[in-house]
């Protein structure tokens, strides 16, 4: 890491921020189309049976579309100057997206195959008309669910290298001091001196062993 790093990390942060809220925006345009999706069941032709069952796949369309929702918001939340707890709950906010996503799709191919059962010409028109803008939404949905993840990953991944550095930089700091404290010159030269990296994982392994207990 170097000193465009804070400008960098920014500029991630800046690209998670449009990318939640992009997908935000789209769970938004989804939601709002779902009532007239839903008033198709209201249909001189539809059976009681295929009335309940319409509105019982959309009642889980729509609690997908929440969580989508609910974990965008979380993601989002994954920025670079959060505490390590609050990126990984991010990251793992962001890693379940494309698969809330691929529910959502799943439930679209059920309700495309159920409304296949709407007999009046005129009204089947009417469906595909409003399939192709639900299935559009639905597919930008998906694709912006990967793109919260991707950005994520990619600050994760970028905020917990800059923390290794820094870590290595300080176990060096530390070992160069130990190693000319008075009587240490003596004693180094009959003895295994660590490295950065090994004073580093020692040190992340205690602090496992103590978050752990």
């Amino acid at each position: 890491m170097n000193e465009d790093t804070p400008r960098f990390l920014n500029r991630l942060e800046s690209g998670l921020r449009l990318a939640a809220a992009h997908l935000q925006e789209l769970v938004d345009e989804l939601a709002a189309t779902l009532p007239c999706a839903r008033a198709f069941d209201r249909l001189p032709d539809t059976a009681d049976e295929w009335h309940a069952d319409w509105q019982q796949h959309w009642d889980i369309f729509e609690a997908v579309l929440r969580r989508i929702s609910e974990l965008a918001k979380e993601a989002s939340g994954g920025r670079a100057r959060s505490a390590e707890d609050q990126r990984s709950q991010a990251l793992a906010a962001a890693q379940a997206l494309p698969t809330e996503a691929v529910k959502l799709s799943e439930l679209w191919g059920t309700l495309q195959t159920q409304a296949g059962g709407l007999k009046e010409e005129a009204v089947r028109k009417q469906w595909g008309v409003l399939a192709r803008l639900l299935e559009s939404d639905a597919a930008a949905l998906h694709a912006g669910a990967q793109a919260v993840r991707s950005k994520l990953e990619l600050l994760v991944e970028h905020v917990t290298e800059q923390a290794y550095q820094k870590d290595l930089a300080k176990a060096a700091i530390d070992i160069e001091r130990e190693q000319h404290r008075p009587g240490h010159v003596l004693e180094a030269m009959f003895m295994w001196v660590e490295t950065d990296e090994e004073r580093v994982r020692k040190e992340r392994a205690l602090e496992g062993r103590q978050a752990g207990a």
